[in-house]
């Protein structure tokens, strides 16, 4: 009976030291694949939510730019109303007035050209938003079935390994007993 229970616990024992042990899955794992592209993503969201943002740098650079053309453009008009009044005998208020009409028509051409522009750029940063989101699932689901299937492998691989283990380790158990039963009072006896 006590070389039943020592011969179980060795067994197990045996087994145990000799049976590599199964992974588990790290999610801190999965994220770390996943870190460069992660970073990059983030970095286009931004972009994306910046492109929705009216009052964001790269949209209120855009605006800035339209105002200058737009006053630029009035200037240029303004000059050449100047010439064409000097010219047909206009007097400076209706000479004032027609510039001041010239540099509104400019200016409410960029409201309505920003109001374009906001709406074009709502759409790219919607846009990129979405493939953003589209590109962060692939990698997660690439990333984690790879992993967790060379998981899947290394304990399959364990389990092979424990049984070829346990199959030893009985085959060893039935000789011992074999031999006690071959030699009850022992070999030297």
């Amino acid at each position: 009976m006590l070389g039943a229970i020592l011969g179980g616990a060795a067994t197990t024992l045996l087994s145990s030291a000799l049976s590599p042990k199964p992974q588990t899955i790290s999610t801190n794992k999965i994220r770390q694949f996943q870190k460069p592209t992660q970073d990059l993503i983030q970095e286009q969201l931004g972009i994306g939510r910046e492109l929705m943002d009216p009052a964001s740098a790269i949209n209120m650079r855009q605006r800035g730019i339209m105002e200058q053309r737009a006053a630029d453009t009035g200037a240029q008009i303004s000059r050449g109303l100047a010439s064409t009044a000097a010219q047909m005998g206009m007097s400076p208020g209706q000479l004032a007035m027609q510039q001041r009409s010239a540099q509104n028509t400019a200016m409410g051409d960029v409201n309505k050209q920003f109001q374009e522009l906001l709406t074009g750029q709502f759409n790219r940063g919607l846009g990129l938003i979405g493939n953003m989101t589209g590109a962060q699932q692939s990698l997660d689901e690439n990333l984690a079935n790879s992993y967790v299937n060379r998981i899947a492998q290394q304990n399959q691989y364990a389990q092979q390994q424990y049984q070829n283990n346990m199959g030893s380790i009985g085959l060893g158990m039935n000789m011992t007993g074999g031999l006690m039963r071959m030699f009850p009072q022992g070999l030297m006896g």
